[in-house]
């Protein structure tokens, strides 16, 4: 007669099916091929990206820069042309004392008010100063003229190649009229201004 089992007798296990350890076995290859992409791939595909990015942007700047260096020539030349046209008559009055500049200054006024037919009463000089160590000289100018002769005085004074500053205008309307080119009476204007401009910095 078979003996029974006694309970403290191990229990048979059951074999693992051959489905069932494909799967298990794919399950931990796909572990292992995570972590190495994990622990490997992945940050070296970041390093890639970052020196991507770097070596974009070097090729951005160096373009800049090459731009920058290409219009280099031409902005040399420019200043080039700028500093001969400001050593020839310069954006500074002409004469080296206040004097000096103050007559060229009456000169200058006095032909530009006749070329535009206008009537210079009078060009007296004014005390000189100087603004941030700059020498001003400036004249006071009296004169009748039109309205059209007054733009044509003050765009010749104003938009010449040396700098010339009108201030402290007052203008005042005359009882006399001149007629123009096309015989319509013109009213008169009485103008009076200051002009100034500065003399060239003396070489330190």
């Amino acid at each position: 007669m078979a003996r029974r089992p006694t309970k403290n007798a191990p229990m048979p296990q059951p074999m693992m099916r051959p489905w069932m350890a494909r799967v298990t076995a794919l399950a931990l290859l796909g572990l292992v091929v995570f972590a190495i992409f994990s622990l490997a791939i992945q940050p070296l595909h970041q390093s890639y990206a970052r020196v991507d990015d770097a070596l974009e942007e070097t090729a951005t700047l160096k373009a800049k820069y090459e731009g920058i260096a290409a219009s280099r020539k031409a902005l040399e030349k420019q200043l080039k042309t700028l500093r001969a046209r400001q050593n020839k008559s310069g954006f500074y009055l002409e004469g080296t004392t206040n004097a000096l500049a103050g007559a060229a200054l009456q000169e200058k006024v006095s032909s530009v008010v006749e070329a535009a037919d206008g009537q210079l009463r009078s060009v007296q000089s004014l005390p000189g100063s100087e603004e941030k160590n700059f020498e001003k000289v400036g004249v006071r100018v009296q004169m009748i003229v039109t309205v059209e002769e007054l733009y044509d005085v003050l765009y010749e004074l104003e938009a010449g190649e040396t700098f010339l500053f009108v201030e402290n205008l007052d203008i005042r309307g005359q009882r006399s009229r001149r007629r123009n080119q096309d015989n319509n009476e013109a009213p008169e204007l009485a103008v009076r201004f200051d002009l100034s401009g500065f003399l060239r910095p003396k070489a330190s």
